[in-house]
């Protein structure tokens, strides 16, 4: 996921928690997408250490796949 849509999806799950929905359908959908932003984000950024590391960022995709 790039970082873009990292971003958006992240401040969309702001936007959805602060409009207070008491729904238990939009509260799971809040949840999962900021569940999705977040597992993105924590990939994203391990792969830029790994790379920082002086991995290759194909070897850094090969080895996050396996984990």
């Amino acid at each position: 996921m790039n970082p873009a849509a990292i971003v958006s999806l992240a401040q969309l799950c702001i936007d959805m928690h602060r409009n207070e929905r008491r729904d238990i359908g939009q509260a799971i959908a809040n949840f999962l997408s900021a569940w999705c932003a977040w597992e993105a984000l924590r990939i994203r950024l391990i792969r830029v250490i790994i790379h920082k590391h002086g991995w290759l960022i194909n070897d850094a995709d090969a080895a996050l796949k396996i984990v």
